[in-house]
C-alpha cells in the first residue's frame, strides 16, 4: 500500500472538486474542526482512491460541474454500486436551479448545498454534515436542501 491509498484510508470525508482555491478552503476549513479530509482534482482520482483498496469515509462532498466525469456521473455511478450505495453523498455545488436540486434528488444524493461564499457559513455547513447521523435520516424534500445558518 502505498502512502497516498494510507492516508487515504484515515479520511472520514471525501471532496472532489475541480476548483482548487475550493478544494484548499474547505480541506483547511475541516482539518480547523478536527476532520481528516481527502479532497481531489478530479472524479477520476476520488473513484481510483475508493476502488483500490477502499476506504471507509463517512461522507463524501461532490461538485456537479467537472470536466470529464461531472457530478451527476459519480453520483449515479456510487449510486449503482453495491459498495458505495449507502455512502451519504453531499452536492456541493454553485448551481441553485431547483431543477438541478431536484435532478440530483432523484440520483440519491443525501444532501444538496449551494456553495458558501462567507467561511463562516462552511464553516457552519462542515459542522452540521459531521452532527448529521447518517445512518437514520431519511432523505426528504424537506430536508434535502441545505439552508445555511
Amino acid at each position: 500500500m502505498n502512502s497516498r491509498s494510507q492516508i487515504a484510508l484515515d479520511c472520514n470525508i471525501f471532496y472532489v472538486d475541480d476548483d482548487r482555491d475550493d478544494l484548499e478552503l474547505f480541506q483547511e476549513m475541516a482539518e480547523s474542526l478536527g476532520e481528516n479530509v481527502c479532497v481531489f482534482s478530479s472524479a477520476e482520482l476520488m473513484m481510483h482512491t475508493l476502488n483500490n483498496p477502499p476506504p471507509d469515509p463517512t461522507v463524501l462532498f461532490v461538485d456537479l460541474n467537472m470536466p470529464i466525469r461531472n457530478g451527476y456521473e459519480v453520483l449515479a455511478e456510487l449510486r449503482a454500486s453495491p459498495i458505495f450505495k449507502e455512502i451519504p453523498i453531499v452536492v456541493l455545488s454553485t448551481a441553485s436551479a431547483p431543477d438541478i436540486i431536484t435532478r440530483c434528488l432523484n440520483l440519491g444524493a443525501s444532501l444538496y448545498v449551494v456553495k458558501p461564499t462567507a467561511m463562516k457559513d462552511l464553516r457552519n455547513l462542515i459542522q452540521y454534515v459531521a452532527g448529521i447521523e447518517w445512518k437514520t435520516r431519511e432523505v426528504t424534500t424537506d430536508n434535502f436542501l441545505y439552508k445555511a445558518k
